[in-house]
């Protein structure tokens, strides 16, 4: 259906941009898309930086290993900053600052061979980019706040914590049942009540006074 072509548009876009940054050059099946990309690249003097195109990273503080999409190098400062290609919507920003957070703040990365690690590179924790690319395009790219996905991250590993929590606790408990027994004071209560009725005073009168509750 309709969701299955988006996502098989969305893993060829993601194939054919990462060809690019990779300098390589991709099939012509969505040339348009590549044109886009590679527009908005330039107007931004962004380049990919090839070393760091599809790589796992690894954050040993949170135990939480990702993949991110490439590094973009600024042309003119030469500060690199985390990307992340997006080929649906980006109205709901946050969970991709968290995403983006847990990349930039990374320890280690994965050699390609999966068996070492070279230490994460010196870029950018303040902001990232997200790429924009929906399916007929145009690309745009999008400065990301990564302070805040930083503080998004603590607040979920917290919540993730408390979940944990009370799954292993007995949130619920069933309330007990007490019987009704006569007490010391409810017949003392009676007695009184007795005693005001000798005196000649009516019920209602009684009922009239009696306290709320």
């Amino acid at each position: 259906g309709g969701a299955s072509a988006a996502r098989n548009a969305g893993t060829a876009v993601h194939a054919a941009i990462e060809a690019v940054n990779r300098g390589q050059e991709p099939l012509p099946l969505i040339a348009d898309a590549v044109d886009s990309y590679r527009s908005a690249l330039a107007a931004a003097n962004l380049e990919p930086v090839p070393e760091l195109v599809e790589r796992i990273v690894l954050l040993h503080e949170h135990r939480i290993a990702g993949t991110f999409d490439v590094a973009l190098r600024d042309r003119r400062t030469g500060e690199v900053f985390v990307a992340d290609l997006k080929t649906g919507s980006v109205d709901y920003p946050a969970a991709f600052a968290i995403q983006l957070a847990i990349y930039s703040h990374a320890d280690e990365l994965l050699a390609g061979d999966y068996a070492s690690t070279e230490l994460a590179p010196s870029w950018s924790r303040d902001r990232g980019i997200i790429i924009h690319l929906p399916e007929g395009g145009p690309c745009s790219l999008h400065w990301i706040d990564l302070e805040m996905g930083r503080r998004g991250l603590e607040v979920a590993l917290a919540g993730r914590a408390w979940r944990s929590d009370a799954k292993a606790s007995a949130l619920l408990s069933p309330v007990e049942s007490v019987e009704p027994t006569e007490s010391r004071t409810s017949e003392w209560l009676l007695g009184r009540y007795a005693a005001v009725l000798d005196l000649g005073v009516d019920k209602a009168t009684v009922a009239a006074s009696w306290p709320a509750g």
